[in-house]
């Protein structure tokens, strides 16, 4: 059954009851990948107030799609909350987990819901798009690399002078990639995570993210440039075998070594 058609019938069924979903805490976590892409969490916690919000919840969990759960709470806050014009959302899924009544209110339950989802920058013709992704990737030596965050790509309320607004229950948390060093950073985070050197994550918490800013940096091994030589080397001689000079030297290659093997063969038979 359609989830606005089984909505209605809940009306009918409650008419005396005004439900109410309150979103009391909202953790999103973003794994930024050394790609440059990022798996996403977003973790919302629920207030249920009455026997309908119950049922729309039970709903939901059955019919899970962002639609639907926007359609049983009537929150439009339950979404990824990155702008699509600056990043590619993919593989989402919706973890409803069970619901936990209250000790002390029959009516009132605990609700959690888990989103998780991937993002892209965008291609177009295997090129990269500008001033989309989630991080803005640049390769300032040999072998290291600056990660600029795109904070375009994200969709939160703003102030006039466009500043991230995080309400009083949302939480923001970044995970950096491995052997990341921290350059710049504003606002300065409430919580960072450091092993040595190296910063593991960083966290904001109902705070308003004034001209947000985060710029960090990845130094490979000397193993690493070898690494890509060879793989470079090996992808320029696949490239070229592909091309007719390269077709051409492989049929000239096998014609010399048939031609090696049948002489060898008849110098044998002539000893023997």
């Amino acid at each position: 059954m359609d989830i606005k058609k089984t909505l209605f019938l809940l009306l009918f069924l409650f008419p005396f009851v005004s439900g109410k979903f309150t979103i009391t805490k909202l953790n999103i976590t973003i794994h930024i990948l050394e790609n440059g892409n990022a798996h996403v969490i977003e973790d919302y916690r629920f207030v249920l107030t009455s026997e309908y919000d119950h049922q729309m919840y039970l709903l939901a969990s059955s019919n899970n799609t962002i639609a639907n759960w926007q359609d049983a709470t009537q929150l439009k806050d339950f979404r990824p909350h990155f702008n699509i014009e600056k990043v590619r959302i993919a593989n989402i899924t919706i973890r409803p987990q069970p619901l936990q009544q209250s000790q002390f209110l029959q009516e009132k339950w605990y609700g959690h819901v888990v989103m998780i989802y991937d993002l892209y920058p965008y291609f177009l013709n295997k090129t990269l798009v500008n001033e989309t992704g989630i991080v803005k990737i640049k390769n300032i030596k040999p072998r290291t690399f600056q990660f600029v965050l795109n904070t375009d790509a994200f969709s939160f309320p703003r102030t006039a002078a466009g500043n991230i607004i995080l309400d009083k229950y949302t939480t923001l948390s970044i995970i950096l990639p491995d052997r990341a060093i921290v350059k710049d950073v504003n606002p300065y985070p409430q919580n960072e995570v450091k092993e040595g050197p190296f910063t593991h994550s960083l966290t904001w918490s109902a705070t308003t993210l004034n001209q947000f800013t985060l710029v960090f940096e990845i130094e490979h091994p000397v193993s690493y440039e070898v690494l890509k030589f060879f793989e470079e080397t090996q992808k320029s001689i696949y490239q070229y075998v592909l091309t007719d000079d390269g077709k051409m030297l492989i049929f000239i290659l096998l014609f010399l070594f048939l031609a090696f093997y049948y002489l060898y063969n008849e110098k044998r038979k002539r000893r023997g």
